[in-house]
């Protein structure tokens, strides 16, 4: 074997990958011997273990694989306890809210520098998020409770990732219950500039509502309070907002008066990432 292919396979293992080979001597373990397993020292060894608490349709085995998933760093083995936990569906979806924003440190805590050049829905960058959003529908409900949260039990940071987990669940299973959520927190947060994340958020989640005219409703509202024109000071550093609500509102896919007097407005734009926003959007609407 090439030294470079020997090189990635041990770094690969380091981390966790295993192969069906591995899984064959571990097969007849109970649960109790596999949650012990979920904390050996050797990488394969958790993912294996994770696999198979998957396999064993015990709910007992669930608490387990959510205490692990907050602490595990092995790339393969946070793999395998989330398919475990999807396998789990509803039963896992408690636990993976309570993990919402605990998993790692790759969530989105500020405005990006680039739009998203893609035509594509952007994944929950949140572990227990992206968990959530391939469970599917079952987790809507309980995403919506985070979000209509009036007793302050979970914290923006949390509900922003429930925002990500809804819109990925809205575009891949065509499920809008949560519109009327995302729109009353949008109005909640409608006079706060300084916490524009939470609307950058809102905005993203809402490209996932195709041709939902209530969503494409909402996207507008949120530009028009960044518009740059003379009722606000805010067209400086709001460029993101902007950019995003023209790829939601392309994203969305209903094109009317309204559409096209935004995109002409942003039409020759300077600014190189609202011109790109501009261009897809008008893609996506004039296939």
């Amino acid at each position: 074997m090439d030294n470079s292919i020997n090189k990635r396979l041990e770094g690969q293992k380091r981390r966790g990958k295993i192969f069906d080979e591995d899984i064959d001597p571990f097969l007849e373990l109970p649960s109790k011997e596999l949650i012990l397993m979920l904390k050996n020292n050797n990488a394969q060894k958790r993912t294996i273990a994770a696999k198979l608490l998957g396999d064993k349709e015990d709910i007992e085995n669930i608490k387990p694989l959510a205490d692990q998933f907050i602490v595990e760093k092995a790339l393969y083995v946070r793999i395998a306890i989330s398919e475990s936990l999807v396998k789990y569906k509803e039963n896992s979806v408690p636990f993976l809210i309570n993990l919402l924003g605990k998993i790692g440190d790759n969530q989105e805590k500020e405005l990006p520098e680039k739009y998203f050049n893609k035509k594509s829905f952007p994944l929950p960058r949140d572990l227990a998020g992206r968990t959530l959003a391939k469970i599917g529908k079952i987790a809507t409900p309980s995403l919506i409770k985070v979000l209509d949260d009036e007793k302050e039990i979970y914290d923006e940071f949390v509900k922003e990732q429930a925002i990500d987990a809804i819109g990925a669940i809205a575009h891949k299973y065509n499920d809008h219950r949560a519109l009327n959520s995302l729109i009353s927190l949008s109005k909640n947060h409608e006079n706060d500039k300084n916490d524009k994340i939470i609307q950058w958020k809102i905005l993203r989640a809402l490209s996932g509502f195709k041709n939902n005219k209530d969503a494409l409703k909402v996207a507008i509202i949120i530009l028009n309070n960044y518009y740059p024109n003379k009722r606000n000071s805010y067209s400086n550093n709001t460029v993101e907002i902007q950019w995003e609500a023209i790829r939601t509102i392309g994203q969305i896919g209903i094109i009317n008066k309204e559409v096209k007097k935004i995109l002409n407005y942003f039409d020759g734009n300077k600014n190189p990432e609202i011109k790109t926003a501009v261009k897809i959007a008008n893609e996506l609407l004039h296939p």
